[in-house]
């Protein structure tokens, strides 16, 4: 058995990458299918039965390899550590901005600052991060930032797919100290890396994570172009998140750049394709990880009600390591400490914590009676009235990916069928909220006549 295997009897998969990197016989390579997702596929080389992919896999879990489980064995002796239902094990708690990094970041730019300092204090030699990639095929890629120079130029979000196989082979040769930065699944799987090759172990020597809501396929970008009249297939750079006067800090401003060196911007398509879930993964709806519980550290967006003004962005960090929170003893005033529960309500407020820990409740439910292999996950339990309307949200989801996956070969063949490729999707879109609106009305009228009984 190995990951390929795998991810054909359970489709979850994140397209991390790890497994292809790690393996010693070098049979896993990384490909993008029809929609824009990497997945592992046999290369020419025999697999050897290692199992080693296996143990990597951020989705192959149990209850003693999952984030509780890691979380644990990285922080749980720290002296002064603490523990959060939703974001696992943490040091301490900050909110602010860097002065230098803010408007070139996506939030506050405290991620990029703190990642400088590492080179700075000679804590790391590189960090590998994020930044544009080589073509139209990958927009975005793996690189490795050895300066801050360099790190700047990466400091931006990336809603676009990934993958680390490159990265981490490099390391079986590159002796320099790293640091990493990536998603939730991302950072489990480089544990787990780390675990069982003491060679990562020694050159990987902190993580840094990044707060997730899903990943989206390569598609999701591809959307938006031809939503704003551009050619996908001329596509030479994105740049997520460009901030401006005219713009929030919640607006996600992405900006095109193309072969002819025209540039072309998206003002709102992206936030609706984003938020909407159409070109999420299906690993994703499996996930329970939102505040990246194995980084070292994690970085956020502070989307809470005192900032939602706020133009230019504010960061929200969770240190869970005594060596993150030094490098914190020296940071800029406008980094502030901030209580825990600050931090899990600006999560709260955008739909997270009900999304990853409650409505995934009713999704591993409606997996497992279809009979699909889904991980133990922390789901919270849900009361039986909510149920029914929770199993008819993740209906009409997987009906609403499963129509844009259907039209989305048609549509990259003629733009024009986007209008009716988004008019089905939308069709599902709507339902769920009509459904929701009027299963919610009873217990609503209820609540009021309680209410003006006391």
């Amino acid at each position: 058995m190995n990951t390929i295997k795998q991810y054909l009897k359970t489709d979850l998969c994140s397209g991390c990458g790890m497994c292809s990197g790690i393996c010693p016989a070098g049979h896993i390579v990384i490909a993008d299918n029809t929609f824009g997702e990497y997945r592992p596929v046999a290369g020419e080389l025999a697999c050897t039965e290692c199992g080693l992919c296996l143990r990597v896999c951020p989705f192959i879990e149990d209850t003693t390899n999952n984030e509780e489980a890691i979380g644990a064995g990285l922080f749980g002796v720290v002296p002064g550590i603490r523990k959060n239902p939703f974001c696992g094990y943490y040091l301490a708690s900050y909110v602010g901005y860097s002065p230098g990094h803010r408007m070139k970041s996506a939030s506050g730019g405290c991620a990029t600052w703190f990642l400088e300092r590492l080179l700075e204090k000679g804590i790391v030699d590189a960090v590998l991060c994020v930044g544009h990639g080589s073509g139209p095929d990958r927009l975005f890629d793996y690189r490795v930032a050895s300066t801050p120079e360099m790190l700047r130029e990466c400091s931006k979000s990336a809603y676009y797919p990934v993958e680390m196989s490159r990265i981490i082979k490099m390391l079986r040769e590159d002796r320099r100290k790293f640091a990493i930065i990536g998603l939730p699944c991302f950072i489990k799987a480089v544990q787990r890396a780390r675990e069982a090759s003491p060679r990562l172990k020694e050159r990987l020597v902190i993580t840094a994570g990044i707060t997730c809501g899903h990943l989206p396929a390569k598609s999701m970008t591809q959307e938006v172009a031809i939503s704003i009249g551009r050619n996908p297939r001329e596509i030479t750079r994105v740049t997520f998140r460009v901030k401006s006067d005219d713009t929030k800090a919640t607006q996600y401003c992405t900006e095109y750049t193309l072969k002819n060196c025209e540039t072309a911007r998206a003002y709102t398509e992206l936030e609706k394709s984003f938020f909407s879930r159409l070109f999420t993964q299906r690993s994703c709806d499996f996930c329970d990880d939102i505040f990246a519980e194995c980084a070292d550290v994690s970085f956020m967006d502070a989307w809470l009600p005192e900032y939602a003004d706020e133009r230019r962005g504010m960061s929200l960090v969770i240190a869970r390591s005594e060596l993150c929170t030094s490098v914190f003893t020296d940071a800029p005033s406008a980094i502030q400490p901030i209580a825990i529960d600050r931090v899990v309500e600006s999560q709260t407020s955008v739909g997270l914590i009900r999304y990853k820990r409650e409505a995934i409740y009713a999704r591993i439910k409606a997996a497992r009676l279809c009979r699909r292999e889904v991980p133990q996950k922390r789901a919270i339990r849900q009361p039986l009235r909510r149920m029914p309307l929770l199993l008819a949200e993740a209906a009409c989801d997987s009906l609403a990916r499963r129509s844009i996956r259907r039209w989305w070969p048609s549509v990259m063949g003629n733009y024009s069928l986007i209008t009716k490729m988004k008019r089905h999707a939308n069709f599902w879109l709507n339902s769920k909220k009509n459904i929701s609106n009027i299963y919610s009305l009873p217990f609503r009228i209820i609540d009021i006549i309680k209410g003006s009984r006391r």
